[in-house]
């Protein structure tokens, strides 16, 4: 092979990895885009603090979804039974605090702050926010350490309560 053959042919075979590299990143392979983690939470009067004196007899069942690429929560109560003559939740929440202790709100669902109106049925429609992707983050990274929370008339510190765990297929 001639030099001039070489050379352009190195040219090419330069400009080829500079293209790959900026296109696919300095490692050849895409990032792949975060995932949405999906949790069902078990909601119980007995995880409240303090517990709701109707005990398991108030339960439900709520889906949220964490999706990091969009900086979104998205939450469903999906089932509720309260006891007979409870107040519908006005309120409902994430909050931060390990099992059993209270602790203050970090995303409003429902009824407060910038959340939503509260619904008048259950289960409710799939609803969306924004949040800090700081926050979503380190719910992500933590889920265990926050807590889904319901609010009514009744047990207006919470008449359900479900630690988030991990994704739903756990």
């Amino acid at each position: 092979m001639n030099r001039s053959r070489f050379a352009v042919l190195t040219a090419g075979v330069a400009t080829l990895v500079v293209l790959a590299q900026l296109v696919l990143g300095p490692s050849g392979a895409t990032a792949a885009p975060p995932v949405v983690r999906n949790v069902r939470v078990q909601l119980s009067g007995v995880h409240e603090a303090p517990e709701n004196a109707h005990g398991n007899h108030d339960r439900g069942v709520a889906e949220v979804s964490f999706d990091p690429a969009n900086d979104q929560v998205c939450w469903q109560v999906l089932e509720l039974r309260l006891t007979a003559g409870e107040a519908l939740p006005h309120a409902g929440h994430i909050h931060v605090a390990p099992r059993k202790v209270a602790g203050p709100i970090v995303v409003h669902f429902f009824g407060t702050g910038d959340g939503v109106p509260a619904p008048t049925s259950y289960p409710t429609d799939r609803v969306c926010r924004t949040v800090d992707p700081a926050l979503l983050d380190q719910i992500v990274a933590s889920p265990g350490d926050y807590y889904v929370n319901l609010h009514n008339s009744t047990h207006p510190s919470g008449v359900v309560r479900g630690q988030l765990r991990g994704p739903a297929s756990q």
